[in-house]
């Protein structure tokens, strides 16, 4: 495998399990467990605090940046990734 699959297939996970977590993020212990009580029960992936159903949250949108950075620019370029940081927040 390649390292730019390598480098996808963790970016694409990081974001599944961002999604999976969105709606409980900050949330009291226990939220998950009072939710969905019996593993699997619906099998249907939820929304909550904020989040719609798969949506990621501003850990995946930003850690996109890093990478297309990254890609952009050949390498690590801190300015570079600080100007898109700055672009994603105004938006």
């Amino acid at each position: 495998m390649k390292r730019i699959q390598r480098a996808a297939g963790a970016v694409v996970g990081s974001a599944v399990g961002d999604a999976l977590g969105a709606p409980f993020e900050f949330g009291p212990q226990g939220a998950f467990s009072a939710r969905f009580p019996a593993p699997g029960a619906d099998g249907e992936m939820c929304g909550g605090g904020g989040w719609d159903p798969g949506e990621a949250t501003d850990d995946t949108q930003m850690a996109v940046l890093v990478a297309e950075s990254l890609l952009e620019q050949g390498g690590l370029d801190l300015p570079d990734i600080f100007a898109r940081f700055q672009r994603w927040a105004a938006s």
